[in-house]
């Protein structure tokens, strides 16, 4: 196993703890927990509306 290989696996778990995190009812996924995990919490998020602007 390469070192890229580990690097994979590993991602994959703390993406495997993270939807846990995000799934319990005593954290979620706007937690500070779920924040320090490196994931990007709800409240955090941006909407993604935009409006474009009359010239």
């Amino acid at each position: 196993m390469c070192a890229g290989d580990k690097y994979v696996a590993l991602n994959e778990k703390r993406s495997k703890v993270g939807t846990g995190v995000a799934g319990s009812p005593d954290y979620g996924d706007d937690s500070p927990l779920y924040g320090a995990m490196g994931f990007v919490r709800k409240s955090e998020k941006k909407s993604g509306l935009t409006r474009k602007t009359k010239p």
